[in-house]
Formats: C-alpha cells, structure tokens, sequence
C-alpha cells in the first residue's frame, strides 16, 4: 500500500491533485485509522486508475470545411485610382522641404 506522497511521486503530479482524485471518486483508497485516517492506496488500485486514464492514439480525419457566411453587413470601399505622389503627405504638404526650426525663446 503506498501512502499519498508517494502515489503523488508515481504519478508525477502534486499531493492535492491525488486527494483530488480520491474525492472525485477516480483513484480508489482506503481510510485507515480512526476520525480522519491516513489514506492508502493499493498497488492494484493505482494500475487500474493508470489504466482508465490510458488514450488509444486516434485516426486524424479531416474537418469538413463549412462553407464561408456571406456578411452583408460589411461594405469594402474600392482602392483609389492612382497613389499619392511621393514627396506630399497626406494632409497635402510637401514633405520634402526642411523643417523649419522653432523660434529662439531667449529672443525678444
């Protein structure tokens, strides 16, 4: 019979998550002792809940594609015919010309 931190150990896995499994029902133990006991948990018991958590490897099937919904709602508004030239922001000035510098605070 092993004892709860060890079972923990075997099974890689923390000391709550086995008294998780316990009271869920999935990991049979016995109570030993009087009032709240020590719980132990049988070799055979541990093999058998190893064995109910066993996946067989499952075939890949291809989802069915569903087809696309049609979203009436959503308007898409056409490119613009020509780009804006190089050298011109979007607001309409002529980006190419240097900036000029702020005003001198110290000046009167």
């Amino acid at each position: 019979m092993f004892k709860v931190p060890e079972v923990a150990k075997q099974l890689n896995c923390s000391i709550s998550t086995v008294y998780g499994l316990v009271d869920a029902g999935k990991l049979v133990a016995y109570r030993i002792g009087v009032g709240r006991g020590a719980l132990r948990i049988t070799e055979s018991d541990l093999l058998a809940f190893l064995e109910s958590c066993r996946t067989k490897k499952a075939e890949r099937t291809p989802k069915p594609s569903r087809p696309r919904p049609h979203l009436e709602h959503i308007r898409l508004r056409p490119l613009p015919a020509s780009p804006v030239p190089r050298g011109i922001s979007a607001t309409g000035k002529d980006v190419d010309k240097p900036m000029r510098s702020w005003p001198d605070s110290s000046a009167p």
